[in-house]
């Protein structure tokens, strides 16, 4: 993934933090392309499992409790669907 694919990959917002795991798909180049953007780029440690277990679960609920009664028709009707949510 290239500089150009990873800005278009992220919708625009002020994000502080991509979070990915030690996966041998992520690369240098990757970690160098987000911090260009200016976004920290923390780990999850090795050989710990329940390291996004917080995450995890934020993204079940958001499923259970959206997703499984509401089809979202675009993004923007999806992300209007998750600050209901929050509220």
């Amino acid at each position: 993934m290239d500089f150009e694919q990873l800005r278009e990959a992220l919708p625009e917002g002020p994000f502080r933090y991509l979070i990915h795991d030690n996966d041998s798909i992520f690369s240098k180049e990757l970690d160098g392309s987000i911090a260009d953007l200016g976004i920290a780029n923390p780990r999850t440690p090795l050989r710990s499992p329940l390291a996004n277990c917080f995450c995890e679960r934020l993204v079940g609920t958001l499923q259970r409790e959206r997703s499984d009664f509401m089809i979202p028709l675009g993004e923007r009707h999806l992300q209007q669907m998750v600050k209901e949510f929050v509220h």
